[in-house]
């Protein structure tokens, strides 16, 4: 079952969050503060964040980049599902025609600007060695943290409203 990291400043939320992820059978961390949540993912293998956005310190907009290894998916929809919507047929073709459409892979989403780096993945993928696959991501979560630092939390916000606005307005025809 996936490992589910929260971070959150009130002791009473992170036992809340505890008590009803744990129920479900996942394994859940807790951090009270951006540094220690981040430390817990160079020693982890996190699956989801739950993430307060104002803590003092670090907050949350510190801590909060979108990261995405190398060979990971992000989507609304699976091209399996697409393929069923459009093609009307689920085949290897038509879901593989569906991928190329809904443009899911690192480098298409870094390009439109959805995620802030493309995290490098071990050999084989991030599966097969997720012990070394987790230091990666902490090192990209340190990058990015650090590259935030000092910036004020009503830029990061305006920041951000900007660029998810912008996301999916300036597509490549395909």
């Amino acid at each position: 079952m996936a490992s589910i990291l929260c971070i959150d400043d009130d002791p009473r939320v992170l036992d809340l969050y505890k008590a009803l992820l744990g129920t479900k059978g996942y394994t859940v961390l807790t951090a009270p503060d951006g540094p220690t949540g981040l430390a817990i993912t160079r020693k982890y293998s996190i699956s989801v964040v739950v993430l307060d956005f104002r803590m003092p310190g670090l907050d949350g907009n510190q801590v909060a980049r979108v990261l995405m290894q190398e060979h990971a998916w992000y989507s609304v929809i699976s091209p399996e599902g697409c393929a069923s919507i459009l093609f009307r047929e689920r085949t290897p073709e038509t879901v593989a025609r569906s991928a190329a459409l809904l443009r899911l892979t690192a480098a298409e989403l870094a390009q439109f600007g959805v995620v802030d780096e493309i995290v490098a993945e071990p050999g084989g993928g991030a599966h097969r060695q997720p012990a070394r696959a987790a230091v990666l991501l902490g090192r990209a979560l340190e990058r990015q943290v650090v590259a935030l630092r000092g910036v004020p939390a009503g830029e990061l916000v305006a920041h951000r409203y900007v660029r998810y606005r912008r996301i999916g307005t300036e597509l490549p025809a395909v």
